[in-house]
């Protein structure tokens, strides 16, 4: 025998087979269902950069002068899902509908004067989680790409790395771990792109690693692509064990050590990014941290109370302002992928599609109204 249903429980029918979620993409996880996260109750970033956020401010009351930084985690860029083949994520090597990048809430205390350690950190190398902070408010991550310490292997062609677009990164959206905080693993290519190259060819800085040291892209002193001892490197530009250089560059900054991501950036069009980094470029950013996070330093660790200062006398630690104008690539535009728009028309579909999205929703909403009156009034309810 059929159950009659019930008003709530056929309301609540209506609803789930509505199929609409916030922002109008599907309800469910991002994946169609799959995680721990679920579209109804997070937002999506802005697929093609239009919501990116970030702010620094110089906090020297304490003991340890701090840097803060708060963003959204939001890229300022292209973010269209790909390698996955999922709902809104295309398979490898396409580009999907979607994104998987969620709005999130960082805030990241490092110190505003770094210090040279007594001994290295090595936590990066196994973290799968924020070890860096780009200047548009993207994490960087290490290459590891499990709790037991696998390392991303760019030479398997299903590896992680087929899901990175062509800025370099993507949105974190697992069976168990869906809370798709977009992040990079490789050079963060639109970025640097958009900052642009100093006059000698070396990298501008695009970030900041959580022990208060600038990171920069993969060239270095006079456009120098960076290379490990491990790889050949001879001379005064090689990098150390955690992908850093300590040596004095007044011509760059004021700081005694800083990291380099390693790889060479994109053409800013292929998914998945090419060219990639090769497998000697690993660690990709850094392998560890030379210096002291802001805890070490406020818990006064041996290796921070006998280290050494990482600034020059000329040091004076400043906010950055940040990169949060929305880039579009051309050779992307060229091609007819998503987010091709200039700025300002990209801005205008955004708010047309906030619009529609709106009035998808109104339109749901009184779809189930008139469809519960009908109930109501079959029933004599």
């Amino acid at each position: 025998m059929m159950t009659s249903l019930t008003p709530t429980l056929f309301i609540s029918f209506l609803i789930a087979g509505s199929g609409v979620g916030v922002n109008g993409q599907p309800s469910g996880g991002p994946q169609g269902g799959s995680g721990t996260t679920t579209v109804s109750d997070q937002e999506y970033c802005d697929l093609c950069g239009g919501d990116a956020s970030y702010t620094e401010t110089i906090d020297d009351s304490g003991t340890y002068p701090k840097r803060t930084i708060v963003t959204n985690g939001c890229p300022n860029h292209y973010a269209v899902c790909t390698g996955k083949d999922t709902d809104v994520c295309g398979d490898i090597g396409l580009e999907g509908t979607g994104t998987e990048a969620l709005v999130q809430d960082y805030t990241f205390d490092i110190p505003a004067n770094p210090v040279i350690a007594t001994a290295t950190d090595g936590t990066p190398e196994c973290s799968t989680s924020t070890i860096g902070v780009a200047l548009n408010g993207v994490p960087i991550y290490s290459g590891a790409v499990s709790a037991n310490c696998d390392q991303l292997n760019v030479e398997d062609s299903n590896a992680e790395w087929t899901s990175f677009d062509f800025c370099g990164g993507h949105g974190r959206c697992l069976a168990n771990d869906c809370t798709g905080d977009y992040h990079y693993h490789f050079p963060a290519s639109c970025l640097e792109t958009q900052i642009g190259a100093r006059a000698d060819g070396h990298s501008p800085q695009i970030g900041w690693a959580l022990d208060g040291f600038p990171i920069y892209g993969p060239f270095g002193p006079g456009g120098t692509t960076m290379k490990h001892v491990a790889q050949g490197c001879t001379g005064a530009y090689c990098l150390d064990d955690c992908s850093g250089l300590e040596l004095e560059l007044s011509d760059v900054d004021s700081f005694k050590y800083r990291y380099y991501m390693n790889g060479p950036l994109s053409d800013l069009v292929s998914l998945p990014t090419d060219p990639k980094p090769a497998a000697t470029d690993a660690p990709f950013a850094l392998k560890c941290y030379r210096g002291c996070t802001y805890a070490d330093l406020v818990s006064e660790a041996t290796k921070c109370t006998g280290g050494s200062e990482g600034v020059t006398s000329s040091y004076l630690a400043t906010p950055l302002e940040g990169v949060t104008e929305k880039f579009v690539s051309q050779p992307a535009s060229d091609a007819g992928m998503m987010c091709a728009a200039d700025a300002a028309d990209s801005s205008e579909s955004s708010s047309e599609s906030g619009a529609l999205s709106f009035f998808t929703h109104i339109h749901v909403c009184l779809g189930v109204m008139l469809a519960t009156l009908a109930f109501c009034i079959a029933n004599g309810l």
